[in-house]
């Protein structure tokens, strides 16, 4: 996984051109965000980015995709390969301490339309 990179010399440069905020060379590894995003933040994009990774290389995740890996054809002859890149990444999460967060989960909350109670008659209440 990673995110959207606007290289020099790449037509998607000239597009996001006057978006990007970051020009240093370490930070276009693809696990940085260096330019602003439409409709959410860079931080939104990053902490998203950092969620998802963190998400994907779970172990629980890593031992269910090795499992259906191995269930392929000619899975088996490269399984060993797959695992440890899988656990490589689930190492350098951990190491990294990559957490993130669900950015959805802010707009889901920020966004939602109060609702009011309807009114419901008890039948069993005692009259005013």
């Amino acid at each position: 996984m990673s995110h959207l990179h606007a290289s020099p010399g790449y037509p998607v440069f000239q597009t996001k051109k006057n978006r990007i905020f970051d020009r240093q060379w370490r930070h276009y590894n693809f696990h940085h965000s260096v330019f602003h995003p439409r409709c959410m933040s860079a931080e939104d994009l990053q902490s998203g980015h950092d969620w998802i990774t963190n998400r994907y290389y779970r172990l629980r995740r890593i031992f269910r995709r090795s499992w259906r890996y191995a269930l392929r054809p000619r899975g088996l002859s490269t399984l060993r390969f797959m695992r440890r890149v899988n656990l490589a990444y689930y190492g350098r999460i951990r190491r990294w301490k990559i957490m993130g967060r669900n950015p959805a989960e802010r707009y889901r909350t920020s966004h939602r339309r109060r609702e009011s109670t309807p009114t419901v008659f008890n039948w069993f209440a005692p009259p005013d």
